[in-house]
């Protein structure tokens, strides 16, 4: 084998050269090492930029994405805001109506249900009464349309001038459900605020279970309190402070749920004043699902 002896050169050599060592012990040097290694290093660029182009456009959808579950869960939230406002604003025009119809109409009295009924266009009867000291009477006076005048009673007006009284708050949409063993009930209903959204609502709530007999020993309170004719005190119910609604719930352990036919809800102020009391019809209670 020809043994490989270096040249010798004048000068200092400031290049270096990369080799390979063939099958026969010869040494060959690369031919075009830099263009490979230029081919290499671009190789690795390219990969490294459409790398960080996958990863910059992955953000970009991810971020895309989030905004777009914000947004629709703000607008869900605003309807259901909305759609609580509109049934608020029904529930107190209702109160209102039948308020009004309570207030305009009223109890007739004695002396209206003794005074003959008139057809349209018919003018009403002179009363004459002949005695000593007696003078005919004059026919009535006509009222303006929209009044209802009463003996003793200042007019009422059939206008937005009459003043209703709406309650504050309101509860509804009971549900009452069993465990599958029959040993735990599941209670659960809805506080709405009456009033002004900007007014707060807070107090205590209860709910009475009633059976099919009038003993209150057999009643179950919810939360546990005594009762005061016929009333949980007001002191010891489930806290609540509102400006919308709140979803009050209950869980209390009893036995036989399945006795209960009534239900009762009351709801306390502050300062221990019954603000509302509602009674409600049960179906039969099943287990919850």
């Amino acid at each position: 084998m020809k043994k490989f002896k270096p040249e010798h050169y004048s000068y200092k050599e400031t290049r270096w050269h990369l080799l390979r060592i063939g099958k026969n012990g010869s040494l060959r040097p690369f031919v075009h090492f830099r263009g490979l290694v230029m081919i290499v290093a671009g190789l690795i660029f390219v990969m490294a930029g459409a790398i960080g182009w996958l990863l910059v456009a992955w953000l970009d959808a991810k971020g895309t994405l989030t905004a777009s579950q914000e947004s629709v869960s703000r607008q869900t939230r605003a309807i259901e805001l909305i759609r609580h406002k509109k049934d608020s604003a029904l529930a107190r025009l209702a109160i209102a109506e039948s308020k009004l119809k309570v207030v305009v109409s009223g109890p007739p009295t004695e002396k209206q249900s003794e005074l003959p009924t008139l057809k349209e266009g018919e003018k009403a009867p002179i009363k004459t009464v002949t005695g000593s000291g007696d003078t005919p009477q004059a026919p009535p006076e006509k009222v303006p349309a929209g009044t209802i005048k009463a003996s003793g009673a200042s007019p009422v007006s059939s206008g937005a001038d009459m003043d209703v009284v709406i309650e504050k708050v309101t509860a509804d949409n009971l549900f009452i459900c069993a465990s599958p063993d029959d040993t735990t009930l599941n209670i659960e209903f809805k506080v709405i605020n009456m009033g002004a959204r900007k007014q707060p609502v807070s107090g205590h709530a209860f709910v009475l279970l009633k059976d099919a007999y009038a003993e209150q020993d057999r009643w179950l309170v919810v939360p546990r309190a005594m009762l005061m004719d016929g009333r949980p005190a007001q002191s010891r119910g489930q806290r609540f402070r509102i400006y919308n609604y709140r979803t009050i719930k209950f869980k209390v352990a009893h036995e036989n749920p399945g006795v209960f036919e009534r239900a009762t809800i009351f709801i306390f102020n502050d300062t221990g004043e019954l603000i509302f009391e509602r009674d409600f019809t049960l179906e039969p209670i099943h287990a919850c699902s």
